[in-house]
């Protein structure tokens, strides 16, 4: 009874974690429905930045338009707050998918220490499992790869050959389709090492090859299925989610997730030395790939809890006593099982109250942090070419565009590497290149998101606020606009609006 209310209290505490307000609507979710739109009016899926005004024809792979694809639709059906809900059921269903598998691969027959194992193992990866919890495409990968995960480890062959379908899927949602790969290839060299040649063996290889010809039909054919590999060959701008654990350790990033992470990743290698004779292939593999994937960039954490989950409990449920030299079992399994209780209850008296404080914080707001600011851009009809920082730009796309075009976005791969290092970040740290860059593109007015903590995102708004060329009009908690003082249509606003900052 115990193991199963704390198998209910993990759950619960991963649900009510992830009913939070919709932050992806500051970040990538408005530009997803621009090209969305974009994709429906001129029926084709664009490959050139048409957002922005400073690169328009820059060609780049669109790697997850169809992920932009479905968030639209369920946002035209269900609006943003049922977006959360669904986002929601995304995540919770490929973290039940996690669990069923794990259950699957435990050695322990009695259902009762089985479920408690696996609430035991998957309390600590709820941690890593909240680092990734907005409503983008990537909410799909973790729906397809514990799918993956369940048809691999199943006994069935049939249920192998949806692999590639799903594979067509994915190839077009969202860049995390290689990580199918992965699942695939392990598998396969797993049935290769234990069963020779056998049906299952090939089976899974033309699973790979099928599903190899099927991800070439994305927008971009080869280069979009090399994609992952070469997706850093042009991404000029860091962003925190691409940077590795170790390089966030001294920012104070997250730390008890950091050290979570670690912690998981020496349990699971530990429980291969332990568990060294009854080892699988494909869970060396695939714990290899994730523990990479999760140390070369935080973003990936989250497909490393689901897919060590199943692992570790078939490692922690294979030990044998007989493997310690101990001779005496019966009396050591009457202990460990008392300890097992004992942490168990722990565990269930910890993941309740953590559930409770989740629960309490549950919130379906939907605010947008720029609104203020571009609802005053509209009502005051600001007009020409505006300048704005990386982190509002997927909002901006989504209220003004076609109207307006932005000068930068949220996306590295859709300006050249250069423009970041030789343009957008010399124009905040130098007033003359300020100057420059304004007359090169002839900028009238800036948009700029406050909160931007990068050092010439702050150092830009000493700039702008001490810069006597140009007036603030407008400001809030997150965001302010600056006008031109030499541009004509500018003139009015600015006797109307214009504000002094200390």
């Amino acid at each position: 009874m115990v193991a199963w209310v704390f198998f209910i209290s993990v759950v619960l505490l991963y649900l009510f974690s992830l009913l939070h307000p919709l932050y992806a609507l500051n970040q990538d979710l408005g530009r997803f429905m621009a090209i969305t739109e974009e994709i429906v009016t001129t029926r084709s899926i664009p490959i050139e930045n048409t957002f922005s005004y400073t690169h328009p024809q820059f060609e780049f792979v669109h790697s997850h338009w169809l992920g932009g694809v479905l968030l639209t639709l369920i946002v035209s059906l269900v609006g943003f707050k049922g977006l959360i809900i669904v986002k929601t059921l995304f995540l919770l269903v490929a973290f039940l998918l996690s669990l069923f598998t794990a259950y699957k691969e435990s050695a322990w027959r009695y259902r009762g220490y089985k479920i408690g194992l696996v609430a035991l193992v998957s309390f600590p990866l709820v941690l890593l499992l909240l680092e990734r919890t907005h409503a983008r495409p990537e909410m799909v990968s973790y729906l397809f790869f514990s799918l993956l995960l369940v048809i691999l480890t199943g006994r069935k062959m049939w249920p192998l050959w949806m692999i590639p379908f799903v594979m067509l899927l994915w190839v077009n949602v969202h860049i995390y389709f290689i990580v199918g790969f992965l699942l695939v290839g392990a598998y396969f060299l797993d049935a290769l090492w234990r069963e020779g040649v056998s049906v299952r063996t090939k089976t899974l290889f033309g699973v790979g090859v099928l599903s190899f010809f099927l991800t070439l039909l994305n927008p971009s054919g080869l280069e979009g299925l090399l994609y992952p590999f070469r997706v850093f060959a042009n991404y000029g701008y860091t962003i925190v989610e691409n940077q590795t654990p170790f390089f966030l350790i001294p920012f104070g990033y997250n730390h008890p997730m950091i050290a979570t992470l670690f912690v998981v990743i020496g349990v699971l290698f530990v429980s291969f030395l332990f568990n060294w004779k009854r080892v699988r292939v494909a869970d060396v593999l695939v714990a290899l790939g994730l523990s990479y994937l999760s140390l070369s960039a935080i973003r990936n954490v989250t497909l490393f809890a689901l897919g060590v989950l199943p692992i570790l409990v078939y490692n922690i449920s294979s030990l044998r006593f007989s493997d310690f030299g101990i001779e005496n079992e019966d009396a050591v399994r009457e202990g460990v099982t008392k300890l097992f209780k004992g942490v168990m209850v722990i565990g269930l008296l910890l993941s309740l109250v953590l559930a409770f404080f989740a629960l309490s914080r549950v919130s379906l707001s939907t605010e947008a942090h720029m609104k203020g600011a571009v609802d005053f851009i509209e009502g005051v009809g600001i007009e020409g070419r505006m300048f704005n920082n990386f982190d509002i730009g997927g909002y901006l796309i989504y209220r003004l565009y076609p109207e307006r075009k932005v000068f930068v976005d949220n996306r590295p791969e859709a300006y050249p590497a250069e423009f970041f290092e030789s343009v957008y970040k010399p124009m905040q740290e130098n007033p003359e290149v300020w100057r420059e860059m304004v007359a090169r593109y002839d900028i009238s007015y800036v948009i700029f998101g406050i909160t931007d903590q990068t050092p010439w995102g702050q150092n830009f708004l000493q700039i702008i606020t001490s810069d006597p060329n140009w007036s603030i009009v407008y400001v809030d908690a997150y965001g302010l606009v600056a006008l031109r003082n030499d541009v004509e249509n500018n003139k009015g606003i600015i006797e109307r609006h214009g504000k002094t900052i200390y």
